[in-house]
């Protein structure tokens, strides 16, 4: 086979593993939905405040080539710190999957919040459902 038979063959390839993501893009979601529901807010109920629920319903995706990105949309999120007022909505998505402690000696959700690992559910339920190669890339704003 010739080179430009091989390039033919490549970009074929390629734009049907980008319709197939296109077609099971929804499912893909609704797995992503799932896993949050599961390792996130069915871990704890609230007592002190309201869920928006922003994390499950600000799901979004792009399509980077042949590959389909799902993400948290943080950024539209609107989440203000109740320590120091500051706009924390990059960051809410990595501290849910990650955690964090502002090393504060106080220890409640606010100062340490424990990592509810959504992504590595979320990853394990798409490939059970799917049978697909996912990649976790959570320590990029989108």
């Amino acid at each position: 086979m010739d080179t430009e038979n091989l390039m033919y063959l490549s970009q074929q390839i390629q734009q049907y593993e980008k319709d197939y993501l296109n077609s099971i893009k929804d499912g893909l979601i609704y797995l992503f939905q799932q896993s949050i529901e599961i390792c996130v807010y069915q871990y704890y109920n609230p007592k002190v405040y309201m869920r928006t629920f922003n994390l499950l319903n600000d799901i979004d995706f792009k399509f980077e080539g042949n590959k389909l990105v799902i993400y948290s949309n943080s950024r539209e999120m609107d989440y203000h710190s109740l320590v120091d007022g500051s706009d924390v909505s990059n960051y809410v998505s990595q501290w849910v999957e990650s955690g964090h402690n502002d090393g504060s000696i106080v220890q409640n959700q606010y100062h340490h919040y424990e990592g509810r690992n959504y992504l590595e559910y979320a990853k394990e339920l798409i490939r059970n459902e799917y049978d697909l190669d996912v990649e976790i890339i959570n320590d990029e704003f989108i």
